[in-house]
């Protein structure tokens, strides 16, 4: 094949341009101060799905079960795990969610944690402090932010990168000022969350929920549980 001076590359000049589009690889977040008001993000990951992406999530969810089994597995899958953005109602309130399209479904159906997200809202005083450590696609902390109000405040530690650059994208495009997502782990080897005690004033809510490890995260919030007994 041969390559021309405008970048494109023909096998034949009879045949039309192909353009060689480079690979820009990962695109960081910017901050709060540069795309709207929440205060701060940090994390690394590609965009979040674009709305294009969503149209075809939705076509491929409403293929009927039986025809959906000659789809191949692997364009099954990738449906499945890019996220989309639907509006789901929990407890009276509705919020968009972005998250892939099983999560989102189950969110919509039933909730996610719904125990525990009505203990949230009963128990977070308006202006309050939360913490979500492990907060995954950020069901429950969307619900802490509800429960917090404007004035209050939730911070979301994620440790997957992907995800927490979704959930901060999607805090970001719902106007939530009140949501900070910290895309890195908690623990004795990674964050520990007593080094953020000064920061975060009156914790009132701390959940957990890290798949095995909390008593690790535990031990690093130490004087944070003893000097404000949060939920």
């Amino acid at each position: 094949s041969t390559q021309r001076s405008d970048g494109c590359r023909s096998d034949s000049p009879g045949r039309p341009c192909r353009r060689r589009v480079p690979d820009t690889g990962h695109r960081a977040l910017r901050s709060a101060s540069d795309v709207g008001p929440p205060r701060v993000v940090r994390g690394y990951a590609p965009p979040v799905a674009e709305p294009i992406d969503s149209l075809v999530v939705k076509l491929a969810s409403s293929i009927p079960a039986p025809v959906r089994g000659f789809v191949p597995t692997g364009a099954r899958r990738l449906f499945a795990e890019r996220p989309i953005t639907r509006t789901v109602t929990f407890e009276g309130h509705s919020f968009d969610f972005t998250a892939p399209l099983r999560t989102v479904t189950r969110a919509q159906q039933r909730g996610i944690e719904s125990a525990i997200c009505r203990l949230i809202l009963a128990e977070t005083p308006t202006g309050g402090t939360c913490i979500d450590v492990g907060a995954n696609y950020g069901f429950i902390t969307r619900v802490m932010a509800i429960a917090t109000g404007e004035r209050g405040r939730v911070v979301a530690f994620e440790a997957d990168p992907e995800i927490a650059a979704t959930l901060a994208a999607a805090a970001i495009r719902s106007g939530l000022t009140a949501v900070e997502v910290v895309g890195r782990p908690v623990g004795t080897d990674h964050v520990r969350l007593d080094e953020f005690r000064s920061d975060f004033g009156r914790v009132d809510v701390l959940k957990i929920d890290v798949d095995g490890p909390e008593l690790d995260v535990l031990s690093t919030a130490r004087k944070l549980l003893v000097e404000h007994h949060p939920v």
